[in-house]
């Protein structure tokens, strides 16, 4: 996954200086998405990050507390021309907004994920951004707090211990992904092992 290189908070990160976007977009800007968001604009790795949001208050939020440099209700409008798109929704509402998403999805744009269970999500979304010309690659960030909306995210914290659930088709990609994680990189069903194990500790981080 690509999203270590927005959770680094070192100024001189390494993962940071070998990567910049022209437009990153956020689909989702609530408590992980406003997280990137704000790392992403903390540490320049973009000419702008873009919000879409759900609701017309969210627009004026998204941009006071920072999160973003500009929110949109028009998916289309947000995602149009992004490098970097990143779905920070409810996991039943990823394949539809990607079906929205994949008439002006930009050639050879990554797209990844915030969502906790891969194996669906890697198996509906790979290959109907793949068909546009773009990548999927699922993510898994492990972070959280008791908050939500993007008035309540922290920026996020660095390098967190997740698993990347890499595309079938790594391609180039690939070098780049490994660079990414200290971690190795798993399968989509052995994250899903991995994480079912892990939740029951949720109460105690």
């Amino acid at each position: 996954s690509l999203l270590p290189f927005l959770l680094c908070h070192s100024r001189v990160c390494p993962l940071n200086a070998a990567v910049h976007f022209r437009k990153i977009s956020i689909v989702g800007v609530g408590l992980l998405g406003g997280s990137l968001g704000l790392a992403a604009r903390k540490h320049g790795l973009a000419d702008r990050v873009v919000g879409f949001v759900r609701r017309a208050a969210s627009v004026e939020e998204s941009v006071r507390v920072g999160a973003v440099d500009h929110a949109t209700l028009d998916l289309r409008e947000a995602i149009h021309g992004a490098d970097l798109i990143v779905l920070c929704t409810l996991l039943c509402q990823m394949r539809t907004l990607v079906e929205q998403m994949v008439p002006v999805l930009k050639r050879g744009a990554i797209v990844t994920d915030v969502g906790s269970v891969k194996a669906n999500v890697v198996r509906e979304l790979e290959r109907r951004i793949g068909k546009a010309g773009g990548h999927f690659i699922g993510s898994h960030p492990m972070a959280g707090r008791a908050a939500t909306g993007g008035a309540g995210a922290p920026l996020a914290p660095p390098r967190p211990p997740g698993p990347a659930v890499l595309p079938a088709a790594r391609g180039a990609l690939l070098p780049a992904l490994e660079l990414s994680w200290t971690e190795p990189q798993a399968t989509a069903p052995t994250h899903a092992r991995s994480i079912g194990r892990s939740k029951r500790f949720t109460p105690l981080r």
